[in-house]
């Protein structure tokens, strides 16, 4: 399959959340249109996980040593994507 430029789904291996194994098969960026790669940190969009892309961009789950490291400002974003899949669950999910 041949995706458009810009495409969510381009440069994402799909991988399943280690938490409640939702396939994720997309990423976006918060600024830009930055493609994934190793070290860059995710949340899943179903349960709320703090997830970090490993060496295969495969999503791991991220350590908490890893979260009290970040700025603060990047630590109450990652809270606000919890919150907001917590929301989208209890709404019926994301689809």
């Amino acid at each position: 399959m041949s995706l458009e430029p810009g495409d969510p789904r381009e440069g994402v291996r799909p991988c399943a959340c280690p938490s409640c194994g939702y396939v994720l098969d997309a990423a976006t960026a918060v600024k830009g249109n930055a493609r994934p790669k190793r070290g860059d940190i995710s949340v899943c969009g179903m349960c709320g996980l703090m997830l970090v892309f490993g060496p295969e961009l495969e999503l791991l789950r991220m350590p908490m040593a890893l979260f009290e490291e970040l700025p603060c400002e990047l630590q109450l974003e990652l809270m606000q994507a919890r919150a907001l899949a917590a929301y989208a669950r209890a709404k019926g999910g994301l689809g």
